[in-house]
């Protein structure tokens, strides 16, 4: 068996990994690991201004490409400033792996400089967390860390390394990653599928709510096939946009700022299949989100700690995506007729949403964001990936960037702010051939500026566009509502964005009318470098979905102005 260092097996394992790229900043925990992997190569190496961005660019690139990338900290100050990004992994079912430095083990428990128990930090945040207690033991715990981050729902996990243990030798093989987890998902229980492929066989009203997992599992067009087979409409969880929306009934996203069309249908649908989705509070409205009487609903999710956890099922799968929504569609093909009143229906919500939209007032200053949204989508391809940060925006976001294809529209769902620029810079590391802009807010943007030197040494050509409204708007759109306008730590003081981004070498503008954001995104599109684009905006409170609640909005007599559907299923 092959000698070799245990920084060199970690190197070498990552490469037959094909990990996405180690990032991270340089520290005394992890010198012996970086310097073998510079020598090895078989790594990207990317170094940045500060961990947290390290892990936020993994949760990028694991978003896009659904594989993971590996971020790095050395020992208890550049370990903990991995936490935020690894919970944003954890939340959101992100593969990552994040591996620290630790002290020596002759140090141990000794109180030693940068001493901290780091997989105890780690263990509430991820799949699974562990420190290496003999050298012999990594080639174990690293082929367990990478086979539990990919398997099952994705997640992260975290390995930390005593700086002594990586210089030792150990005999070990490098294997393939087939030689240590299993590379095809388990199949699903027949009879569950039997329970499932009834329910919907009895449809009238199908709807089919697509949730992150469907992309996670490559199991979009599998999606829109069985939604065709069925006649069915599709409708996103919140903030994705895990299928293309081209496909004609594609009623939008659910949930806070979601689509009335949407509302609309899952409201009087009498059979509805909820796939890779944990049906959380974001999705549903704080669970104002309710079935109609009579309806039944179906969930598949990979995880079966989250199927039936929020809403009652009638029937529960557990299994891949793919192979789920495959498997249903074989079983079903012949077996059931499309309802063309529902079809009909739900294509009318669906223009009067979209009709409402348009009726949205557009140009002038301060520049609506909505406008933001509505110019992008105008001039962008339809390869061009959206990284949004947190913020109120993110709902116009989702309404008017319509996705042509899965997989070009990514949000921070664990409420991340400062994800934008790091989660842009691994999207565009998992897609180099595509366009990647970043869409975020002042608050937010500054909170990782710093890493705009990363995008410029790169030669990462994200295009960063700005909302400068002073303000955390989010808050202070809700402050203004609900706190008799009191403006508690909402108001911001910000730099010259231009001179900024011109300080770090990025190719830079500003627009502060509606009028003139074509030209401009598209310049800076064209530019085919780093960019930023500060945009001066300001929310509309009667148009904000935060003080609406999108449940409501899709009342059949609201959106239509006619009765609601008559309910064969009692909905």
């Amino acid at each position: 068996m092959p000698r070799m260092t245990v920084a060199e097996f970690v190197a070498r394992t990552l490469a037959r990994e094909q990990v996405g790229f180690v990032a991270g900043v340089p520290g005394s925990g992890l010198m012996e690991i970086l310097d073998t992997l510079d020598r090895e190569g078989g790594a990207r190496l990317v170094q940045v201004r500060h961990e947290q961005v390290a892990a936020l660019m993994a949760v990028g690139y694991g978003k896009a490409a659904r594989r993971p990338a590996v971020c790095v900290g050395t020992r208890s100050p550049g370990g903990t400033n991995l936490v935020m990004g690894v919970t944003a992994a954890f939340i959101e079912s992100v593969p990552l792996v994040a591996l620290t430095g630790q002290v020596p083990t002759r140090y141990r428990w000794k109180g030693a400089f940068e001493e901290a128990d780091l997989a105890e930090v780690f263990r509430p945040i991820t799949k699974l967390s562990v420190e290496v207690q003999r050298a012999d033991r990594v080639p174990d715990v690293l082929w367990e860390a990478l086979r539990v981050a990919q398997t099952g729902r994705p997640g992260p996990v975290h390995v930390t390394i005593p700086y002594d243990l990586a210089k030792e030798e150990i005999r070990a093989e490098v294997l393939d990653p087939e030689q240590y987890r299993p590379t095809e998902p388990p199949a699903p229980d027949p009879r569950a599928l039997d329970r499932a492929a009834a329910v919907l066989q009895r449809a009238r009203r199908p709807v089919l709510v697509a949730g992150g997992g469907v992309w996670m599992a490559d199991a979009s067009v599998a999606a829109l096939q069985l939604a065709e087979l069925l006649g069915a409409p599709v409708v996103s969880t919140w903030q994705k946009k895990p299928v293309a929306e081209s496909y004609p009934l594609a009623l939008g996203t659910m949930g806070y700022g979601g689509s009335a069309a949407a509302a609309f249908a899952l409201r009087y649908a009498d059979a509805i299949l909820a796939v890779g989705t944990r049906l959380w509070d974001r999705t549903t409205d704080e669970f104002r989100f309710q079935p109609a009487p009579g309806a039944q609903l179906v969930h598949v999710d990979v995880d079966p700690a989250v199927v039936g956890r929020n809403y009652p099922v009638h029937a529960a799968v557990v299994g891949d995506a793919r192979q789920v929504l495959e498997t249903l569609a074989e079983r079903l093909r012949g077996q059931v007729r499309p309802d063309p009143e529902w079809q009909e229906r739900c294509r009318r919500a669906k223009a009067a949403w979209e009709e409402r939209l348009r009726r949205r007032p557009t140009g002038g200053r301060p520049v609506r964001p909505w406008d933001v949204v509505r110019a992008l989508r105008a001039v962008a391809d339809e390869d061009t990936c959206l990284v949004t940060d947190s913020g109120s925006y993110i709902h116009y976001a989702a309404q008017y960037f319509t996705a042509p294809r899965p997989g070009v529209y990514f949000n921070p769902n664990s409420g991340s702010m400062g994800f934008g620029l790091p989660g842009g810079l691994g999207v565009q590391l998992a897609r180099p051939r595509s366009r990647v802009v970043v869409l975020a807010g002042d608050g937010g943007f500054l909170m990782t500026v710093q890493d705009l030197e990363t995008a410029v040494r790169e030669r990462l050509p994200v295009v960063c566009v700005v909302l400068n409204n002073f303000a955390f708007g989010s808050i202070n759109t809700r402050q203004k509502a609900y706190y008799g306008g009191r403006e508690v730590w909402s108001r911001l003081q910000n730099p010259d964005f231009v001179a900024l981004g011109r300080a770090f070498g990025v190719w830079s503008a500003q627009v502060e009318e509606g009028e003139a954001l074509p030209d401009v995104l598209r310049a800076a599109l064209e530019a085919r470098q780093p960019a930023l684009v500060e945009v001066r905006s300001e929310d509309v409170a009667e148009e904000s979905p935060l003080l609406a609640h999108w449940w409501d909005s899709g009342r059949a007599e609201a959106l239509l102005g006619e009765p609601a559907p008559t309910a064969s299923a009692g909905g």
